[in-house]
């Protein structure tokens, strides 16, 4: 864990100062937001918008320094970065909204995970599912037929929401590109669920973290079963409606089996991916409606034992004083909800390098803030 935070800790140092500042030109605030404006009202006719659910207003009027932030924008636009789009939330105004302009929605990866995640608090909330110490085998009786480890009947849903099932899984030390990769192998297999069910569990059930995409797609399998209704249609009905978020603008992959891929391949804009961590940054309350609740919000969002700083499939940081609660997603996909500054950002991005660059462009915001 050490050389890992070293490197991350490396990555950014290289990283912030070309997002942050030139550090040689002096940039005209002015000048900067005409540019901006001007490219993106070149492009609007690709980007499909979607309306603001807030009202808007300047950084400067939620006490931002709208100077760092531009220069930001304007680096990040001009330096090839890759980041698609970027908006910001915060006091209950819609302060910034960036899109480079190649998609109308994006490909979340496992951001997709959280969304996941929160479907099965609804689905426990309204009775679909008796809580996350019920054993998943109640939603799996084909095990019967399956050779198992005998741990199974132990695992729990809250043991795959902190992924610390104990399933046998190497997802990080294989390339992707690889058959090797359980999560390749997983969503090629003709049988996902025998895939993983399958593996032997190497660690008593809630002993240990390992991160394991299959666990979260075993989340989207119970909801399903438990429902009735495939993940996206409870998805639409329970969470995408309230929340204002139009179907057209969501597309969700499903697996060989017919089931949705609980741990990735959701596509849906930033501005939707930001309502999502408006509803947790107020404590699952949108437009005066409880739409999530506000338990499963903190339990959600509280680090468990026996993990990295993670929750029910979001990541629990720091920056500063600040605790920020993350949904992350490779490539630079990156939804980070800072309760005690009452704000959210969402970031998509086609990164091919470092995965860094969301947060750096996290701590630049957070700096900017007087």
């Amino acid at each position: 864990m050490g050389k890992s935070f070293l490197v991350f800790a490396l990555l950014l140092l290289m990283v912030l100062p070309v997002i942050g500042c030139n550090g040689e030109e002096e940039l005209d605030l002015d000048e900067v937001k005409e540019e901006l404006e001007r490219y993106m009202t070149q492009r609007q006719m690709d980007i499909a918008r979607v309306e603001s659910f807030l009202e808007k207003a300047e950084p400067r009027d939620v006490g931002m320094d709208e100077e760092k932030l531009y220069n930001m924008v304007h680096n990040l636009h001009f330096n090839d970065f890759d980041v698609e789009s970027i908006v910001i939330l915060k006091d209950d105004y819609e302060v910034l909204e960036y899109y480079r302009g190649r998609y109308n929605d994006y490909h979340q990866k496992s951001v997709t995970k959280s969304i996941t995640a929160t479907l099965m608090g609804i689905a426990i909330e309204e009775g679909y599912i008796d809580g996350v110490d019920q054993k998943i085998i109640d939603f799996f009786p084909e095990v019967e037929d399956m050779e198992v480890d005998a741990n199974l009947e132990k695992v729990t849903i809250e043991h795959l929401l902190t992924m610390t099932a104990g399933f046998q899984w190497n997802e990080h030390d294989v390339p992707y590109s690889l058959p090797s990769n359980d999560y390749t192998a997983k969503c090629e297999s003709d049988n996902p669920i025998s895939y993983i069910l399958t593996k032997p569990i190497e660690e008593e059930p809630g002993q240990n973290w390992c991160y394991n995409s299959g666990q979260s797609h075993l989340l989207s399998i119970i909801i399903e079963r438990a429902t009735g209704m495939d993940t996206m249609s409870f998805a639409e009905e329970k969470l995408f409606a309230p929340l204002e978020i139009n179907s057209v603008n969501v597309s969700w992959r499903s697996d060989k089996q017919g089931y949705q891929y609980g741990g990735s391949r959701i596509r849906m804009h930033t501005k939707d991916l930001a309502k999502i961590g408006y509803l947790y940054l107020n404590d699952g309350v949108y437009n005066g409606k409880q739409i999530l609740s506000s338990q499963w919000v903190e339990e959600a969002t509280s680090i468990k034992a026996n993990t990295p700083s993670y929750g029910y499939q979001f990541w629990i940081y720091s920056y500063e004083e600040y605790e920020v609660i993350t949904a992350s997603g490779s490539g630079g996909q990156a939804l980070y909800i800072v309760p005690e500054l009452d704000m959210v950002v969402a970031i998509n991005s086609f990164l091919k390098g470092s995965d860094q660059v969301p947060y750096s462009i996290l701590t630049t915001i957070v700096d900017s803030i007087e």
